[in-house]
């Protein structure tokens, strides 16, 4: 048995692969959150290419 997983591996389930995904989701929608959160990011789609505000800053 030890030299049949030292040549094939244990093998993962299937279920793992799911959660990583799950933990990409979550990590992506809270960075999303977080960044809608601050002051300077009003939104979607607010903002342009560049990364400049419309609103005049002072």
């Amino acid at each position: 048995m030890a030299r049949h997983i030292a040549e094939h591996g244990m093998g993962n389930p299937d279920v793992f692969s799911l959660l990583y995904l799950v933990k990409i989701g979550v990590y992506v929608s809270g960075g999303a959150c977080f960044a809608l959160s601050t002051s300077d990011v009003d939104g979607w789609g607010s903002g342009s290419a560049t990364g400049s505000s419309t609103r005049p800053r002072g």
